[in-house]
C-alpha cells in the first residue's frame, strides 16, 4: 500500500517539475545554437557577396556614359565561387531585355539588380576583376 501524506511525497510528482525544466533548457541551447549557426552562414556566405556586387555594378552601370569600360575588382567573390564551384565565365551576366545584372557566387541561385542606363552592357571576367563595357545601343531603322 501506498502512503500518501506530508512526510510521503509522490515522487512522480516531485521529479516532473524538474524534468520539464532540464527538456526546456535543453531545447532552448538547441534553438539558439541553430540560430547562431544560421546567422553566421548568412553573414559571411555568398548571398551577401552577390547583392553587394549586384548593386555597386548597377549603381556604375546607371553613372556610366557609352564608350565606356569598367573594372570592379572581385578576388574574395571569385574566391568564394571557386569554392562553390561556379564557372568564372557564369558569375556575372547581363539580362537586356529586363536591363539587370545578375551575380551568381553559389550553386543554389543568383542575385539580380536592374539599373536604368538605356545602353548596350556587356559584362566579363577578367582575372581577378568584372570588366563591364558600355556601348551606344543601336537604333533600329
Amino acid at each position: 500500500m501506498e502512503k500518501r501524506g506530508f512526510l510521503f511525497l509522490d515522487r512522480k510528482r516531485a521529479f516532473s517539475p524538474v524534468i520539464e525544466n532540464v527538456i526546456f533548457i535543453i531545447l532552448n541551447i538547441m534553438f539558439f545554437s541553430m540560430m547562431i549557426v544560421f546567422v553566421t552562414r548568412a553573414g559571411s556566405g555568398a548571398s551577401v557577396l552577390e547583392q553587394a556586387y549586384a548593386k555597386e555594378a548597377a549603381l556604375i552601370i546607371d553613372s556610366a556614359k557609352p564608350g565606356m569600360s569598367i573594372l570592379i575588382e572581385m578576388e574574395d567573390a571569385l574566391k568564394l565561387a571557386k569554392k562553390n564551384d561556379v564557372n568564372p565565365e557564369n558569375v556575372a551576366r547581363i539580362d537586356a531585355k529586363e536591363n539587370k545584372i545578375m551575380i551568381k557566387l553559389s550553386q543554389r541561385g543568383a542575385f539580380s539588380y536592374q539599373f536604368f542606363n538605356d545602353a548596350d552592357v556587356s559584362v566579363a571576367v577578367q582575372g581577378i576583376y568584372l570588366k563591364i563595357d558600355i556601348k551606344e545601343k543601336m537604333q533600329n531603322v
